[in-house]
């Protein structure tokens, strides 16, 4: 069977029969050489001269085949609005479906997957998601957060690269010893699949629950980390409990050896640091940072979604520890021993860029009112 005419042959077909006045059966012969010489089969001369009298292929004719359709941008818009407006009034207490949004939109009658499909056509990548667990934030630490990013949002682009000597912060690091713990620890970080509704159970799509059945991977090891510039200048294992104590010897020795060493002989350090009562915030920290001439520019409470650490230096060494093959068994010290080496030759533009990223973000919880923003 013959292919149907391209729209180049039909213009061809028209200035042939219209301008050059040639019969039907001179554009056919014409046609037929045409696609000889590109070894393409030609039409019948019933069907040139069909097209001839306008009887087929006509241009700009209404389309009718097919199922008409039922949403238009219009009404996926106006869906959108209800959608935002629904889970706004629902609070969190209630789940917002596709019917409740069918139901309040004025004018539209369809299904849930229609109602999807007019999504997707309009770009709107809207579908079942699960709520993401966040801190709960009462109105004192939205505020609070609201007060301080306000008064940091006029801070110059390179504030916490060039005038903040030191971003510090701990973490509770986990020591996979084995290789089955390296492989729990890697399916806990796992967020989702590309699946379908039911492969949900099979063994390749599933992973551990974080609550039952947990597994021990083999020990955990408090550390202090900090950033100078754009440089990974302090990783220091913490022995013993977390508290006042702690905090203190850590400012007077590694914290105040980085800053020396990275900073000079100052006046005075600025650091910023978690808002931790319990440790940072303690008489004995302040103590020994009035002792050293250290300043400190305090994250509002519940505010990870603020510190650089928080935001990506942590995901960008376990990225790198991931890839360095170790699978087999390894001690915890040298693990430790791995983990810091790792850490403190992270190339400079990974840690610029997670920290020049912080202003956009003071900015994000600014318009957000204190609340989360959606660069988290």
């Amino acid at each position: 069977m013959a292919p149907h005419l391209t729209p180049q042959e039909l213009d061809l077909l028209k200035q042939w029969h219209g301008k050059d006045k040639l019969t039907p059966v001179q554009v056919y012969t014409k046609l037929t050489a045409r696609r000889a010489r590109r070894h393409v089969a030609a039409p019948d001369l019933t069907n040139i001269r069909r097209v001839l009298r306008g009887e087929t292929y006509r241009q700009g004719i209404v389309e009718t085949r097919g199922r008409k359709k039922i949403l238009f941008r219009r009404q996926v818009r106006s869906m959108n609005t209800k959608r935002k407006l629904l889970i706004k009034k629902a609070k969190g207490e209630h789940e917002v479906r596709w019917k409740d949004v069918i139901k309040e939109t004025r004018g539209v009658t369809c299904s849930a997957s229609t109602a999807k499909r007019g999504f997707d056509d309009a770009g709107l990548d809207v579908k079942w998601r699960r709520a993401r667990e966040k801190p709960h934030k009462d109105a004192d630490v939205t505020n609070e957060r609201l007060e301080i990013c306000s008064q940091w949002q006029n801070l110059p682009a390179n504030h916490f690269l060039k005038k903040v000597d030191l971003i510090i912060d701990n973490k509770k690091w986990p020591i996979p010893t084995t290789k089955q713990a390296k492989r729990y620890l890697k399916m806990q970080r796992l967020r989702g699949h590309l699946r379908t509704a039911s492969e949900g159970l099979n063994p390749d799509f599933v992973k551990p629950s974080p609550r039952k059945h947990r597994k021990n991977p083999g020990g955990y090891v408090d550390l202090c980390a900090g950033i100078c510039g754009d440089r990974v200048v302090l990783w220091e294992y913490l022995d013993g409990s977390w508290g006042g104590e702690a905090a203190a010897a850590l400012y007077e020795g590694p914290v105040l050896s980085a800053l020396r060493k990275h900073r000079g002989n100052k006046r005075r350090y600025t650091v910023l640091q978690d808002n931790d009562p319990r440790g940072y915030k303690s008489k004995l920290a302040q103590t020994a940072r009035e002792e050293n001439h250290i300043v400190t520019m305090n994250l509002p409470r519940y505010s990870p979604d603020l510190n650089p650490l928080d935001c990506g230096i942590w995901q960008a060494v376990q990225q790198r520890m991931d890839k360095q093959g170790v699978n087999g068994k390894e001690s915890k010290e040298a693990f430790k021993a791995r983990l810091r080496r790792t850490a403190l030759r992270l190339p400079k533009e990974v840690a610029r860029q997670i920290v020049l990223h912080l202003p956009k973000r003071i900015k994000a919880v600014v318009e957000a009112a204190g609340k989360d923003i959606s660069l988290d």
